[in-house]
């Protein structure tokens, strides 16, 4: 998943980090961790805790890689399946904070299965 931000994360100094946006349900901020990566971040607006976290690279890379999710709080499908506890949060995905829900899709040999 490419993540589109209205910032320009080079700008952010490692260690800052901005508000983003509101999304429908979930407020957005952006945390620089390093030269080279940044950390994006979901809140729920109700309660205030994160609910997902994905490291980007700040120079625009096409992946982002999910480094904490709310199992609880988040419906995840991976292929169209559930997605098992524990199981490898990898791949292509697709973020939907009014339904909750986050699909991810597994590629192999640059083919998603």
């Amino acid at each position: 998943m490419r993540y589109e931000l209205d910032i320009d994360p080079k700008s952010v100094a490692v260690g800052d980090g901005c508000f983003v946006g509101d999304l429908t349900c979930s407020m957005v901020t952006f945390t620089r961790v390093s030269e080279d990566k940044g950390e994006i971040s979901h809140c729920d607006m109700d309660s205030g805790r994160v609910v997902l976290t994905m490291e980007v690279d700040v120079e625009g890379e096409d992946f982002c890689d999910i480094t904490y999710v709310d199992r609880d709080y988040w419906t995840i499908t991976v292929n169209g399946l559930p997605a098992a506890p524990g199981q490898e949060l990898e791949g292509t995905f697709s973020v939907n904070d009014v339904d909750r829900t986050i699909e991810i899709f597994k590629a192999k040999n640059d083919y998603i299965f």
